[in-house]
């Protein structure tokens, strides 16, 4: 045999070698990762079955999971199964760490770092979209649109968790979006993020309930970058929203602690000298009831 024949074999044996020990890691980190999985265990198994019937409700309101979507988030919310094909559903990256029993910080970056190993970092960006896009698709307060509110027990649809998604999922500032979009597509993208955001924050100010569930309290310096540049005149939103900022504002013991934080951030905003003219004349007629 040559040097170069034995040199050949020989990186052979290294590669399949090395192959094998990432297989062999891999199948250690999975079993570590079943075992917070208790299925030899008939009281946590009983325990899991209950908490899947309100599960199964609050998934169904998914738009985005269809009845065999589901299925598989039954079979990893029972046994911690089909793992790999929750990651193709739409949201599959934060549903696999929401259906899974232990809500720790360590086991979201686990799930992370599962996907960043297997070339699956473009999912994580669309899957988090797709969390903001339910977010701000559905009415997660107690206005007249019914057919939009959210049905569950408790305080929060996510289990508490709507804290760390927003913290590990959602883009803080308008501004980050330009790597994604055109100049022509931005404009429009901004004027839609100010149009639906505004009636978003409009509903959570009037709102009496689930204050504290609804991350909108947080993306006041998203919007205001979308408001300053896709400003659309919208009279009838606007004609009752802004009075409603500044009554909160003059009024705030009348009002959550967080409302009248998200509605002095707001009215901060509308100060500010850089927001469009066109935003400008119309906050001040809306103030004077002539919008």
């Amino acid at each position: 045999m040559s040097d170069d024949e034995f040199k050949s074999v020989s990186e052979r044996l290294k590669e399949k070698k090395a192959k094998k020990l990432e297989a062999l890691k891999r199948a250690k980190e999975e079993q570590e990762f079943l075992k917070s999985w208790l299925v030899d265990d008939s009281d946590w198994v009983s325990e899991r079955k209950r908490k899947w019937l309100s599960m199964h409700k609050r998934l169904k309101q998914l738009f985005f999971l269809d009845k065999y979507n589901i299925e598989t988030c039954k079979n990893y919310f029972m046994a911690g199964k089909e793992a790999f094909a929750l990651s193709s559903c739409r949201g599959g990256f934060w549903l696999e760490f929401w259906l899974h029993p232990e809500h720790t910080l360590k086991n979201f970056n686990k799930i992370k770092i599962k996907y960043i190993k297997n070339n699956m970092q473009n999912k994580i960006h669309s899957h988090s979209r797709e969390f903001l896009y339910f977010m701000e698709g559905i009415e997660y307060c107690d206005r007249d649109k019914k057919d939009y509110v959210l049905k569950f027990e408790g305080d929060s649809f996510f289990d508490g968790l709507e804290d760390l998604f927003w913290e590990e999922l959602v883009p803080k500032q308008f501004e980050g979006e330009k790597a994604f979009q055109s100049d022509c597509d931005l404009l429009n993208f901004a004027k839609e993020k100010s149009r639906r955001m505004t009636a978003k924050f409009h509903a959570y100010l009037s709102a009496s309930s689930l204050i504290e569930a609804n991350i909108i309290k947080y993306r006041v310096p998203y919007w205001a970058g979308a408001f300053k540049l896709g400003y659309e005149s919208l009279p009838e939103e606007w004609r009752s929203f802004i009075p409603l900022v500044d009554k909160i504002c003059d009024q705030p013991y009348d009002y959550h602690p967080l409302q009248v934080k998200v509605a002095s951030e707001i009215s901060d905003v509308f100060n500010e000298p850089d927001i469009l003219d066109g935003a400008k004349v119309d906050i001040e007629k809306a103030r004077k009831c002539e919008l």
